[in-house]
Formats: C-alpha cells, structure tokens, sequence
C-alpha cells in the first residue's frame, strides 16, 4: 500500500498566520488538487474552513516561534510529510519536492550559505564534533517520514534545546532557532541537505525581495534572472508578509497584497481571487 503523503503548515498566535497559511493552500491546490494538507494551529478552526483537509488543535505553549516545528513529528497525521512555512507560496506542483526526498527519512534543501549563518560561530561545535558536517539550509522546508530513525532525529534536536546557549548557536531574532537544533542532529548522524535543483527546477527556499523576477501563481510560472540565465522555482517566501523588510523593499507588498488580507467575499471566488492579487513583476 502506497504510503500517505502530505504538507503540514503552522499558524498561531495572531490571524494574519491563519491568511498566510491559507494562502498558501491555495497556490498549492492549483497544482496538487489531491495532495491533503494540514495545518496546527492555536487559533479559531474557522479561519481556515475550506483550505486544509486536517485542522489540527494544538498547545505551543511548550514550544513556540521557530522551534515550534520540533513537535512537528508529533503533529502529523501523515506518513511522509512537508512540513512548509506558511508565510510562502507554490508555483509548482510539490511532486518534485516529494522526488527528491525519495528514500530519505528526514531532509533539508542545501543553500550557498556557510553553516555560519545557520549555526553562528562553530567553535564549540567543533571542539564537541570534529569530524561532522554541518549544513547549511533554509529551514521554511523540512520532509521527514514516520520511521524510528526521523523519530530519533527529532528526539535527538529535541534534546539539545536546552543546551542551546551553553552550545553557542544562533539565535534568530533573539529566539532559539531550530534550523540549528535540526542541523546539529543531521551533522551527528552524517545526514547531508539535498541538491536544490531537481530536472533544472529550483526546489529551495527563496527570498524574492531585491531581485529580477516574474511570477504568476496563477499561471505556475516564477523565473528569476541569475546573471544571464533564466531559472524557473517552486516555490517563493514572503519572509512572515511584512515583518523584517527595510523600507526599500515596502514597495513590493503594494503589489503583493496576499501578504496583507485574505478576506474576500464569495468562497467560491475566493482562491483565484488571492492568486491573481498575488501577481506581480520585477524588471
């Protein structure tokens, strides 16, 4: 029997998650009608009527922020799982996503960055691992399995938040992040981040702000210009809608108002309506 296969979000504390997340549902339904999508949430169930197949009530009390995602194990109702932020938006179907994780039981998409940005300063790391390999990784995009060995992966980055100063990592925002926790436990078990292309397609997680870009969620297109060549991607991230964007990138959330409102009035109308505000041209 074919496993189940699904995406999981996550929205709380505030409804603008709830807009983003079902947003977000919304551009990946264009493409993958029949992929189930859930999302955990502490907010009203009602916000997102119509968008998610499982609304799973769920207490971040214990872990919130970005380390919220280390209870995503226990939140799953899948069996093979992307678990997505909500803050971005697909312009292809995921059936490439889920490819290149095939045979995997926990994986990351590799960025250019040094493990520094992940991990900040790596001395502690190597004095404790010196023969490891830490990645370097966008964590707005994790795929895992049920099995023993992702069960022991997400204990193991579980366990270290707790030593999360004492090991010298990173923090986000003033937050413990848990692309360090998840990166530190695939570095102990010789776990590598994925290639980000797949059939020349970019798989990875990407920032649009600053950029040569045009995208259509409507239509499944989203090319970016890096240097002379025209690279085509899955997916965009809209960094939270408005939260850490300097005041010379305010001008691309006028034309992208998804990351504003996601109210409108007809249901029925109510997806392709998203998408088309969502259109928007860099030159």
């Amino acid at each position: 029997m074919t496993k189940s296969k699904g995406v999981l979000t996550m929205a709380q504390g505030h409804a603008r998650y709830a807009r983003l997340a079902v947003n977000l549902a919304r551009s990946i339904r264009l493409r993958d009608p029949d992929l189930p999508l859930a999302v955990a949430t502490d907010l009203d169930p009602a916000l997102f009527e119509g968008a998610f197949d499982h609304v799973i009530r769920w207490d971040f009390s214990r872990r919130s922020g970005f380390t919220s995602k280390l209870e995503a194990y226990a939140i799953t109702p899948f069996e093979a799982t992307l678990l997505l932020d909500s803050d971005m938006l697909a312009y292809r179907s995921l059936s490439l996503v889920f490819e290149q994780f095939e045979g995997d039981f926990f994986g990351v998409i590799r960025t250019t960055d040094p493990p520094e940005v992940v991990y900040g300063t790596l001395t502690r790391l190597r004095e404790l691992f010196p023969e490891a390999h830490f990645p370097a990784f966008n964590g707005a995009l994790y795929y895992f399995v049920k099995n023993e060995k992702a069960a022991q992966l997400f204990q193991v980055a579980s366990a270290r938040y707790e030593q999360y100063d004492e090991l010298q990592l990173k923090r986000l925002h003033g937050q413990r992040n848990e692309e360090a926790l998840f990166g530190l436990a695939m570095a102990e078990r010789g776990i590598m981040a994925r290639p980000a292309r797949r059939n020349g397609i970019v798989l990875g997680v990407w920032f649009p702000f600053g950029h040569r870009l045009v995208s259509d969620v409507v239509a499944g297109t989203c090319h970016q210009l890096e240097g002379n060549v025209c690279v085509s991607r899955v997916f965009l991230h809209y960094f939270g809608g408005s939260g850490g964007l300097t005041a010379s990138h305010r001008y691309i959330l006028s034309s992208c108002p998804y990351v504003l409102s996601g109210r409108f009035a007809s249901p029925a109308t109510r997806g392709r309506r998203i998408c088309r505000q969502n259109f928007w041209r860099l030159t």
